[in-house]
Protein backbone atom coordinates (compact mmCIF):
# COMPACT_ATOMS: atom_id res chain seq x y z
CA UNK A 1 0.00 0.00 0.00
CA UNK A 2 1.47 3.30 -0.62
CA UNK A 3 0.39 6.78 0.80
CA UNK A 4 0.28 10.18 -0.17
CA UNK A 5 2.20 12.83 2.52
CA UNK A 6 -1.56 14.07 3.88
CA UNK A 7 -2.91 10.23 4.09
CA UNK A 8 0.55 8.86 6.11
CA UNK A 9 0.32 11.48 8.19
CA UNK A 10 -3.60 10.73 9.11
CA UNK A 11 -2.62 7.15 9.63
CA UNK A 12 0.64 7.73 11.75
CA UNK A 13 -1.63 10.25 13.78
CA UNK A 14 1.33 12.71 13.08
CA UNK A 15 1.82 16.27 11.23
CA UNK A 16 2.84 16.66 7.68
CA UNK A 17 5.35 19.11 9.31
CA UNK A 18 6.46 16.34 11.47
CA UNK A 19 7.11 13.66 8.70
CA UNK A 20 9.08 16.44 6.72
CA UNK A 21 11.15 17.03 9.84
CA UNK A 22 11.99 13.40 10.09
CA UNK A 23 12.90 12.91 6.66
CA UNK A 24 15.02 16.25 6.81
CA UNK A 25 16.94 14.46 9.67
CA UNK A 26 17.29 11.27 8.03
CA UNK A 27 15.56 9.05 10.20
CA UNK A 28 12.91 8.85 7.55
CA UNK A 29 14.14 7.60 4.68
CA UNK A 30 12.95 9.59 1.17
CA UNK A 31 9.52 8.65 -0.64
CA UNK A 32 9.38 7.41 -3.90
CA UNK A 33 9.17 9.94 -6.56
CA UNK A 34 6.54 9.78 -9.41
CA UNK A 35 7.07 13.38 -11.60
CA UNK A 36 6.22 15.74 -8.94
CA UNK A 37 4.12 13.23 -6.65
CA UNK A 38 5.91 11.31 -3.52
CA UNK A 39 4.54 8.20 -2.27
CA UNK A 40 4.95 6.66 0.88
CA UNK A 41 4.96 2.77 1.75
CA UNK A 42 4.06 0.32 4.82
CA UNK A 43 7.37 0.28 5.79
CA UNK A 44 7.49 4.28 5.68
CA UNK A 45 4.24 4.19 8.30
CA UNK A 46 5.59 1.57 10.25
CA UNK A 47 9.41 3.41 10.85
CA UNK A 48 7.17 6.24 11.65
CA UNK A 49 5.11 4.40 14.35
CA UNK A 50 8.44 3.19 15.52
CA UNK A 51 9.79 6.58 15.82
CA UNK A 52 6.90 7.95 17.90
CA UNK A 53 6.91 5.27 20.36
CA UNK A 54 10.70 5.70 20.91
CA UNK A 55 10.16 9.49 21.20
CA UNK A 56 7.74 8.68 23.51
CA UNK A 57 9.89 7.13 25.63
CA UNK A 58 12.39 9.68 25.98
CA UNK A 59 15.20 8.71 23.88
CA UNK A 60 16.73 11.56 21.47
CA UNK A 61 16.43 11.49 17.95
CA UNK A 62 19.98 10.89 17.72
CA UNK A 63 20.01 7.75 19.37
CA UNK A 64 16.64 6.90 17.53
CA UNK A 65 18.48 6.83 14.27
CA UNK A 66 21.21 5.21 15.23
CA UNK A 67 18.77 2.57 16.98
CA UNK A 68 16.74 2.22 13.56
CA UNK A 69 19.61 2.11 11.25
CA UNK A 70 19.89 -1.38 10.84
CA UNK A 71 15.92 -1.65 9.75
CA UNK A 72 16.19 1.96 7.39
CA UNK A 73 14.35 1.84 4.09
CA UNK A 74 16.80 2.62 1.40
CA UNK A 75 15.61 5.32 -0.22
CA UNK A 76 14.58 4.58 -4.33
CA UNK A 77 15.17 8.46 -4.72
CA UNK A 78 18.30 9.16 -3.42
CA UNK A 79 20.85 7.56 -1.31
CA UNK A 80 20.30 7.66 2.71
CA UNK A 81 21.97 10.78 4.03
CA UNK A 82 25.69 10.24 5.57
CA UNK A 83 25.07 10.37 9.04
CA UNK A 84 28.79 9.65 10.41
CA UNK A 85 30.66 6.58 11.08
CA UNK A 86 27.98 6.29 14.50
CA UNK A 87 25.51 4.40 12.25
CA UNK A 88 28.34 1.90 10.61
CA UNK A 89 27.37 -0.10 13.89
CA UNK A 90 23.86 -1.23 13.25
CA UNK A 91 24.18 -4.18 15.85
CA UNK A 92 25.68 -2.59 18.85
CA UNK A 93 22.79 0.52 18.65
CA UNK A 94 20.35 -2.70 18.76
CA UNK A 95 21.92 -4.10 21.44
CA UNK A 96 22.17 -0.60 23.51
CA UNK A 97 18.79 0.09 22.76
CA UNK A 98 17.62 -3.38 23.90
CA UNK A 99 19.23 -1.99 27.67
CA UNK A 100 17.97 1.67 27.30
CA UNK A 101 13.97 -0.55 26.95
CA UNK A 102 14.42 -3.09 29.45
CA UNK A 103 15.84 -0.01 31.79
CA UNK A 104 13.12 2.10 30.99
CA UNK A 105 10.90 -0.60 31.92
CA UNK A 106 12.45 -2.22 34.80
CA UNK A 107 11.34 -5.86 35.76
CA UNK A 108 7.61 -5.45 34.78
CA UNK A 109 5.15 -2.39 33.65
CA UNK A 110 2.33 -1.21 35.75
CA UNK A 111 -1.00 -0.41 34.12
CA UNK A 112 -2.63 3.28 35.67
CA UNK A 113 -4.89 1.09 37.50
CA UNK A 114 -2.31 -1.27 38.90
CA UNK A 115 0.12 1.71 39.85
CA UNK A 116 -2.30 3.52 41.70
CA UNK A 117 -3.63 0.60 43.87
CA UNK A 118 0.05 -1.05 44.52
CA UNK A 119 1.22 2.45 45.40
CA UNK A 120 -1.97 3.70 47.45
CA UNK A 121 -1.66 6.63 44.92
CA UNK A 122 -4.84 8.60 43.86
CA UNK A 123 -5.14 9.28 40.26
CA UNK A 124 -5.31 13.18 40.97
CA UNK A 125 -1.56 12.92 42.15
CA UNK A 126 -0.68 10.63 39.71
CA UNK A 127 -2.02 13.02 36.36
CA UNK A 128 -0.12 15.94 38.42
CA UNK A 129 3.00 14.20 38.39
CA UNK A 130 3.03 13.36 34.60
CA UNK A 131 1.97 16.96 33.75
CA UNK A 132 4.79 18.08 35.63
CA UNK A 133 7.21 15.50 34.10
CA UNK A 134 8.26 13.50 37.09
CA UNK A 135 7.05 10.45 35.51
CA UNK A 136 6.53 9.71 32.19
CA UNK A 137 3.73 6.48 31.07
CA UNK A 138 5.05 4.81 28.25
CA UNK A 139 2.41 3.84 25.52
CA UNK A 140 1.83 0.49 24.78
CA UNK A 141 -1.15 -1.38 22.77
CA UNK A 142 -3.32 1.47 22.89
CA UNK A 143 -2.81 1.83 26.99
CA UNK A 144 -0.37 3.41 29.36
CA UNK A 145 2.32 1.66 31.06
CA UNK A 146 4.47 2.80 33.99
CA UNK A 147 7.78 1.18 35.13
CA UNK A 148 9.04 -0.14 38.78
CA UNK A 149 11.08 3.70 38.91
CA UNK A 150 7.83 5.42 37.93
CA UNK A 151 6.26 3.78 40.83
CA UNK A 152 9.18 4.62 43.30
CA UNK A 153 9.16 7.64 42.15
CA UNK A 154 5.52 8.49 42.88
CA UNK A 155 5.55 6.79 46.12
CA UNK A 156 8.33 9.15 47.44
CA UNK A 157 6.39 12.20 45.98
CA UNK A 158 3.71 11.35 47.86
CA UNK A 159 5.01 11.08 51.01
CA UNK A 160 6.92 14.21 50.54
CA UNK A 161 2.92 15.75 50.25
CA UNK A 162 1.81 13.53 53.08
CA UNK A 163 4.41 14.91 55.22
CA UNK A 164 3.94 18.16 54.75
CA UNK A 165 5.23 19.86 51.28
CA UNK A 166 2.53 21.92 49.44
CA UNK A 167 1.24 20.15 46.42
CA UNK A 168 1.27 22.83 44.06
CA UNK A 169 4.92 23.86 45.31
CA UNK A 170 5.80 20.40 45.25
CA UNK A 171 4.34 20.00 41.68
CA UNK A 172 6.57 23.56 40.53
CA UNK A 173 9.62 21.64 42.01
CA UNK A 174 9.39 18.78 40.09
CA UNK A 175 8.76 20.63 36.91
CA UNK A 176 11.80 22.80 37.15
CA UNK A 177 13.93 19.67 38.37
CA UNK A 178 12.66 17.60 35.42
CA UNK A 179 14.35 20.47 33.00
CA UNK A 180 17.25 20.71 34.58
CA UNK A 181 17.61 16.56 34.55
CA UNK A 182 16.62 16.85 30.99
CA UNK A 183 19.59 18.95 29.57
CA UNK A 184 22.11 17.30 32.21
CA UNK A 185 21.04 13.85 30.85
CA UNK A 186 21.44 14.97 27.32
CA UNK A 187 25.11 16.47 28.25
CA UNK A 188 25.94 13.14 30.11
CA UNK A 189 24.49 11.10 26.98
CA UNK A 190 26.60 13.33 24.34
CA UNK A 191 29.92 12.36 26.67
CA UNK A 192 28.58 8.25 26.69
CA UNK A 193 28.11 8.68 22.84
CA UNK A 194 31.65 10.36 22.46
CA UNK A 195 33.86 8.53 24.24
CA UNK A 196 32.28 4.95 24.62
CA UNK A 197 29.81 4.30 21.49
CA UNK A 198 32.43 6.45 18.83
CA UNK A 199 35.40 4.03 20.17
CA UNK A 200 33.68 1.03 19.70
CA UNK A 201 34.30 0.05 16.08
CA UNK A 202 33.23 -3.07 16.45
CA UNK A 203 29.86 -3.56 14.42
CA UNK A 204 28.90 -6.75 16.35
CA UNK A 205 30.28 -6.45 19.90
CA UNK A 206 28.29 -5.66 22.60
CA UNK A 207 30.64 -3.09 24.20
CA UNK A 208 28.65 0.03 24.60
CA UNK A 209 25.75 -1.98 26.37
CA UNK A 210 27.52 -3.41 28.70
CA UNK A 211 29.10 -0.51 29.55
CA UNK A 212 25.66 1.52 29.66
CA UNK A 213 24.85 -1.44 32.73
CA UNK A 214 27.77 -0.72 34.48
CA UNK A 215 27.57 2.87 34.00
CA UNK A 216 24.50 3.62 34.60
CA UNK A 217 24.08 2.57 38.47
CA UNK A 218 27.56 4.60 39.04
CA UNK A 219 26.18 7.61 37.56
CA UNK A 220 22.73 7.34 39.27
CA UNK A 221 24.72 7.23 42.70
CA UNK A 222 26.87 10.41 41.74
CA UNK A 223 23.83 12.41 40.90
CA UNK A 224 21.82 11.42 44.52
CA UNK A 225 24.96 12.01 46.37
CA UNK A 226 26.01 15.18 45.00
CA UNK A 227 21.80 15.88 45.28
CA UNK A 228 22.21 15.23 48.55
CA UNK A 229 25.67 16.54 50.15
CA UNK A 230 24.54 20.04 48.50
CA UNK A 231 20.91 19.77 50.43
CA UNK A 232 22.24 18.89 53.10
CA UNK A 233 25.24 21.74 52.95
CA UNK A 234 22.74 24.60 52.23
CA UNK A 235 20.53 23.43 54.73
CA UNK A 236 23.07 24.03 57.61
CA UNK A 237 24.32 27.45 55.92
CA UNK A 238 20.50 28.12 56.42
CA UNK A 239 20.62 26.63 60.04
CA UNK A 240 23.90 28.20 61.15
CA UNK A 241 22.69 32.17 59.96
CA UNK A 242 19.21 31.61 62.01
CA UNK A 243 21.39 30.42 64.99
CA UNK A 244 22.98 33.50 64.79
CA UNK A 245 20.15 35.36 65.44
CA UNK A 246 18.24 32.57 67.59
CA UNK A 247 20.71 31.08 70.11
CA UNK A 248 18.75 28.23 70.85
CA UNK A 249 19.39 26.73 67.75
CA UNK A 250 22.88 26.41 68.26
CA UNK A 251 22.56 23.47 69.64
CA UNK A 252 20.88 21.75 66.88
CA UNK A 253 23.10 22.94 64.54
CA UNK A 254 25.70 21.56 66.39
CA UNK A 255 24.31 17.87 66.65
CA UNK A 256 23.46 18.05 62.93
CA UNK A 257 26.86 19.09 62.26
CA UNK A 258 28.52 16.17 64.22
CA UNK A 259 26.43 13.54 62.80
CA UNK A 260 27.18 14.31 59.34
CA UNK A 261 30.96 14.86 60.59
CA UNK A 262 30.43 10.99 61.98
CA UNK A 263 28.93 9.86 58.39
CA UNK A 264 25.13 9.49 59.71
CA UNK A 265 23.80 10.45 57.01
Amino acid sequence: MEYRVEELAQAAKLSIDTIRFYQGKGILPAPRREGRCVFYSQNHLEQLRKIRELSQQGFSLALIKRALCAESIPSETEPAPDSGPMDENPSSDAQLLSALTEESLGKRSWRRQELMDAGGIPETFLLAAENAGLIEPIPMDGEDHYSDTDLQMLNVGYALVSGGFPLDDFLALAREHAQHARVMADNAIELFDRHVRKSNLDPNSDISSKKFRSLLPQVTKLVALHFQHTLVTRALTRLRYAAQKDPSLRSAVEALEAARAEGSW
